[in-house]
């Protein structure tokens, strides 16, 4: 067996290891502290401090192991317990946590009459009730936490305390009471120099810009604690703040930069076997799969995702996944199976009390409705949202809020109606520096001004352009759409042709789309308008495939949806092309 030559070569071998995690390189700490332990395998101390470099390496299953064989060693021993809970928290099981680690934890800092203790581990247990989705326990072991923490000057340890309060006050859609409590942690946080607590209050401060939809404040938020955290060594939060680059990169359009930072952030949860954080960067790369048309490969991540979720016992990832494989089934025309997840989404996302994905979650269900023709059932639900959000709200989902009345107002025909509420939606979206929210905004504008002017076609081929450039697919297909509408009436067959082909061309490389049905439709009258025989044949070819895109869609629907369904003006107008067996219901 090695020998570290005495007492003061362990010293000089344990004080190289805590140097080394203040420095930020737990790599070097673990291999220290594996030749100490080499030398004096019964070092409990040392023990611990290896689990906590493992910890910060993201080698949860290693903490996890070391933190078992030092309980095992010592029953009693209280910050193994609590360290126990911790990385049990993180490798995504937090049920187990509190079953076992965190009452043992709570059990021996009782005994010892611990008030630091104590609140250490009332901390942790909001951290899991809060994953699994108990709120009110979360807010109240929190707050128990909190108190003792001010009593007894615990300066970090108030902070983390009033960051875990503000993250339930985000979830309850409270910004205010959210941003006093990050503003009181992060002036806590400055006076000791705390520089990993101070990155934790920036990654918070990016949430609350996030859920207010100001998107490039959440970005610069998120970019400062992924910079502290680079020199800090701690590959977990690294990879926490990859994932929320990321998704504020998603937010404003730069899908590149997005899966850059996920791919990497995804890499690092794998390494670690961080089960939560894998669901979380995989629903991330589904949501930009499903903005690039990628809609089958959408579908296995949410599908994983949701399983996974479910096996963890995390209710927010399953509503999550839930909600956006309701998404992926309403653009490929599965209006049941869209209209089923997203009520089971919102069920969740109610009990949990997060305002901000029941918000989403409703709009994308009025959308639904709204496409199958069952406008008063659709705006039924819309009719809250505003008085949800009041007084303090996200202005990209009011954004798109108004962009969905504005589309209602030009199916109607209502064209002031429409350029009102799509420039709304534009001012909106301005106020959230969400790009996708503007261009829906401005295509929905351009698209009402040509339908009023029919030769004013330039703004609308512009907006269609910039869509085009931005990559998103789902926008992309009804800017094509209504261009080919507007083409059409302005007199140019041709043009309406070539975005009709386009657009068909695109949707038949995502997978089924639900709108298919009016892209044949209008090709169909494009070709018939050019006064050819041989375009007429095709032109009568197009409106069989736009009957046998309506039969598919018409296929699960129940007679309620149906009966709606079938009063929309451009399935009047198939069915009276319908074969008879293609129009069968």
């Amino acid at each position: 067996m090695a020998t570290l030559g005495g007492a003061r070569s362990r010293l000089a071998y344990d004080a190289r290891a805590q140097e080394a995690l203040l420095e930020g390189k737990p790599e070097l700490a673990r291999d220290i502290l594996r030749q100490l332990l080499e030398a004096y395998p019964q070092d409990l101390e040392a023990r611990l401090e290896l689990a906590e470099a493992c910890g910060q390496l993201g080698d949860l299953e290693a903490a996890i192991a070391t933190l078992r064989e030092v309980v095992r060693l010592d029953p009693n021993h209280p910050r193994a317990w609590f360290l126990l809970g911790k990385y049990t928290i993180q490798k995504g099981d937090p049920k187990r946590a509190i079953d076992e680690p965190l009452v043992h934890a709570l059990v021996v800092q009782n005994r010892l009459g611990s008030e630091q203790g104590k609140a250490d581990v009332w901390n942790a247990m909001g951290v899991a009730y809060q994953q699994l989705g108990d709120l009110e326990r979360a807010a109240d072991s929190y707050r128990q936490a909190a108190a003792v923490r001010q009593r007894i000057g615990d300066q970090r340890g108030y902070a983390t305390s009033l960051k875990n309060l503000a993250t339930l006050a985000l979830a309850r859609g409270s910004y205010a009471d959210a941003e006093r409590d990050l503003e009181r942690a992060l002036g806590l946080l400055r006076q000791i120099g705390d520089t990993a607590g101070i990155a934790e209050l920036y990654n918070a401060f990016g949430g609350l810009e996030e859920e207010r939809g100001r998107y490039d404040r959440a970005l610069d938020a998120y970019r400062h604690a992924l910079q502290l955290r680079r020199d800090l060594g701690d590959r977990l939060t690294l990879a926490q703040s990859l994932n929320n680059v990321g998704y504020a990169y998603l937010l404003l359009g730069e899908y590149d930069n997005a899966m850059v930072y996920w791919q990497q952030a995804l890499a690092l949860h794998q390494a670690a076997g961080d089960r939560e954080g894998m669901v979380e960067a995989t629903q991330s790369i589904g949501q930009l799969q499903l903005v690039q048309g990628k809609w089958e490969a959408a579908l296995k991540s949410f599908l994983g995702t949701l399983g996974e979720s479910r096996q963890l016992g995390n209710k927010a990832a399953v509503a999550v996944s839930l909600g956006n494989l309701g998404r992926v089934a309403q653009l490929e025309g599965r209006y049941p199976a869209a209209l089923a997840s997203y009520g089971e989404a919102l069920a969740l996302v109610r009990e949990l009390g997060d305002s901000r994905c029941e918000t989403e979650f409703t709009l994308f269900e009025a959308e639904t409705l709204g496409e199958l023709g069952m406008q008063p059932a659709a705006e039924a639900l819309l009719a809250p949202l505003g008085k949800r959000a009041a007084p303090e709200v996200n202005s990209e989902q009011l954004a798109d809020l108004q962009s969905l009345r504005g589309e209602w107002s030009l199916r109607r025909g209502d064209l002031a109606a429409a350029q009102a509420s799509f420039a709304r939606a534009d001012g909106l979206a301005a106020a959230s520096h969400s790009v996708v929210a503007r261009l829906r905004a401005r295509l929905g504008e351009a698209l009402a001004a040509a339908g009023g002017r029919r030769g004013e076609l330039t703004r609308l081929r512009a907006a269609v352009a910039d869509v085009e450039r931005l990559g998103h697919l789902p926008i992309l297909l009804r800017a094509c759409e209504g261009l080919a509408g507007a083409e059409l009436a302005g007199g140019q067959p041709a043009a309406a042709e070539q975005a009709a082909r386009r657009s068909l061309g695109l949707a038949a490389a995502a997978g089924p789309y639900a709108g298919a049905y009016r892209l044949h439709l209008l090709l169909a009258k494009a070709l018939a308008a050019r006064d050819d025989s041989a375009q007429a044949a095709e032109a009568a070819a197009e409106k069989q495939r736009a009957a046998q895109e309506l039969q598919r869609l018409r296929r699960d629907l129940t007679p309620e949806q149906r009966a709606a369904f079938e009063t929309l003006a451009e399935v009047k107008e198939i069915g009276q092309y319908s074969h008879p067996a293609a129009g069968a219901h």
